[in-house]
């Protein structure tokens, strides 16, 4: 392989970036240049071996015009060859090093999420004991103050952990302990945790599960955070008195989980954007824009796809998650829960 700036100690991320890819980009310029050079190396081999033309052609004015066409236009090719070969070594070298300062980067935040979460822990704990009165009686007043408190903890402890998910999957630190998932479970499940917001708004819940075995070799922790962040949006956004979604089907080679709202639903010039990192649209409402791109990344580990699209009728949008059923046979068929 072509050296490249910088090289001691990247060919891990060389070999790593290249597996991802799929594709040897040098190799491919190779070839195309190979197979580009070939033109004028044949011309020229052919007037040199074709004795009819040598003299009537190369030795006269026109063989002599011809042959210094090919010999500059091989000049040209071999001096755009080295410049183009440079280029494509740089922007790999920065690929790569741009990789290395995003790891460096999520490895930090993932330092210093673990630290913020013992303290903010802790004073969880401290302000459930006083709630409780475990350290005496309370006046109305100052509950009111503590449960304030731990609200605010608690939201603290939730975007710390979400912080830290996300950057675990980035630096590719993050655990998989996959096994086989039944996904209506999971729907369910997450759907009874956010049955008193539903209410509490008077939204109208609907549910359409098409299939009767709809499973999935994953993750379960990670594809119900995936299932708790669409379900939370949808709350999050959808008015009172408005409906939300949620539907499951399955085929042969994958299940799809739409979560539909009946919200403002995001603006076309935006909706390219709405899976990045900290991307809020409406800042009124709490959080620090990461759900999203958690569960795109969970998705993606799981070689999935998630996208969103604006509803036609009624307004609002629908997140839809597509898995595969068969990851578990292309991981190996292994019938133990593998950690990767």
């Amino acid at each position: 392989m072509t050296s490249i700036p910088d090289k001691t100690g990247l060919d891990r991320e060389i070999n790593q970036l290249l597996k991802e890819l799929k594709e040897d980009p040098f190799r491919t310029f190779y070839i195309a240049f190979t197979f580009a050079g070939l033109i004028p190396l044949a011309m020229l081999i052919y007037f040199l071996i074709d004795q009819t033309l040598i003299r009537p052609v190369l030795l006269g004015r026109n063989g002599i015009i011809l042959f210094s066409a090919v010999i500059f236009s091989m000049a040209g090719y071999y001096i755009g060859y080295v410049m183009i070969r440079k280029i494509l070594a740089k922007i790999i070298a920065y690929a790569i090093l741009t990789r290395r300062k995003d790891h460096l980067k999520a490895s930090a935040i993932v330092a210093v999420s673990h630290e913020l979460g013992n303290p903010l822990a802790t004073m969880k704990i401290s302000l459930s004991n006083m709630m409780e009165g475990l350290i005496g009686k309370l006046t109305e007043e100052q509950k009111k103050i503590i449960s304030s408190c731990y609200s605010v903890t608690d939201r603290m402890t939730g975007i710390t952990r979400s912080l830290l998910d996300l950057f675990k999957i980035e630096a590719g630190v993050a655990d998989f302990d996959r096994s086989v998932c039944d996904v209506r479970g999971i729907v369910d499940s997450q759907i009874d945790e956010f049955a008193g917001a539903i209410n509490g708004k008077k939204m109208e819940l609907k549910k359409d599960y098409q299939g009767k075995d709809i499973t999935v070799w994953a993750d379960k922790g990670k594809i119900t955070r995936v299932v708790n962040n669409l379900l939370s949006n949808a709350v999050k956004y959808t008015p009172d008195g408005g409906s939300i979604s949620v539907a499951l089907h399955n085929d042969t080679d994958n299940v799809l989980i739409m979560v539909s709202d009946t919200g403002p639903g995001v603006p076309p010039d935006k909706q390219k954007y709405i899976f990045d990192k900290f991307t809020r649209f409406d800042t009124t409402k709490e959080g620090a824009g990461v759900g999203l791109a958690i569960s795109r990344d969970i998705v993606e580990a799981h070689k999935g796809r998630i996208w969103m699209s604006n509803n036609m009728a009624g307004g609002g949008c629908t997140f839809h998650v597509s898995l595969p059923r068969n990851l578990r046979r292309a991981a190996g068929s292994r019938n133990t829960p593998d950690k990767t």
